[in-house]
């Protein structure tokens, strides 16, 4: 039998190498297009270009799912949020009737989002990670705000695996956590919270609509009224107080009555059932 030599071997290594390195190419340049075009797209979006954003988040999309397609393997979590995305902002575009081209063929993003905080996403750049990330917060919220209470929350808890430090993203997670009933765990996160961001009105105000889910309402009172003094010209918190005050025993019906006009006169919207309660 014969033996391969070390140069032949070496001869093979090499071949190898120049192959996986032609391929490493080839996979980064195909994410730079695609990536390009999707900045590109959020860019035009934000000067209000609709129908050039609608081609560019159509050229991201068509790019990011082709590259699922040849190589499922290689960042699957990181395209398939990107595809989501791009799928939502063409569906907004079409809805503001800003880009009609392929209509029928954008399809209701459903990616699963959970575990995506892994290895495949730490080898992206630095840059991408944080667009990334205000990507989240940003769909999140608009989430809350659309009562899609659920989908919001497994997208902050999203957002908190990729950026478990930073303040805006653990109060999102906090707001997601009250807003799906799941007060424990905004408590937890939200007293840690406070005590890094001690002057942060709204961390109070949210970490109150906790304490006052579990129904500890005495707790919820002292957040609320910690973050007026912080922020005296906060209606949130003015709102908030005065439906607190009317759940002590017994309820103080002055002072609820009080926060309620000071909110209402910075521009909160009328309650019918606390105006009720308070006539």
């Amino acid at each position: 039998m014969k033996r391969i030599g070390y140069a032949t071997l070496l001869c093979l290594c090499l071949a190898l190498c120049i192959q996986s390195a032609a391929t490493e190419t080839d996979l980064q340049l195909n994410l730079r297009k695609a990536y390009d075009s999707l900045v590109k797209a959020d860019e035009a979006r934000d000067r209000n270009e609709l129908d050039n954003a609608g081609k560019c988040y159509r050229a991201a999309l068509t790019a990011y799912r082709a590259f699922s397609a040849s190589y499922p393997d290689v960042h699957p979590r990181v395209v398939k949020f990107r595809i989501a995305y791009c799928e939502e902002q063409l569906q907004a575009i079409i809805k503001n009737d800003g880009y009609s081209e392929h209509e029928n063929a954008v399809a209701t993003p459903e990616s699963d989002t959970t575990n995506f905080a892994d290895e495949t996403y730490a080898a992206q750049s630095k840059d991408e990670q944080k667009t990334d990330i205000a990507r989240i917060k940003s769909a999140a919220w608009r989430l809350l705000i659309q009562g899609k209470t659920e989908k919001a929350y497994d997208l902050a808890m999203l957002g908190l695996q990729l950026d478990p430090d930073e303040p805006a993203m653990r109060l999102l997670a906090g707001t997601a956590q009250c807003q799906t009933g799941r007060f424990q765990e905004a408590i937890e996160l939200l007293s840690r919270l406070t005590l890094e961001a001690p002057e942060n009105a709204r961390i109070r105000v949210t970490l109150a609509t906790a304490y006052f889910g579990q129904n500890d309402v005495q707790r919820a009172k002292e957040q609320l009224e910690q973050a007026l003094t912080i922020d005296p010209n906060m209606k949130e918190a003015h709102f908030n107080l005065a439906q607190v005050l009317l759940m002590l025993n017994p309820p103080d019906q002055d002072s609820a009555a009080a926060h309620y006009r000071q909110a209402l006169k910075l521009g909160a919207q009328p309650d019918a059932t606390l105006t009720a309660l308070l006539d």
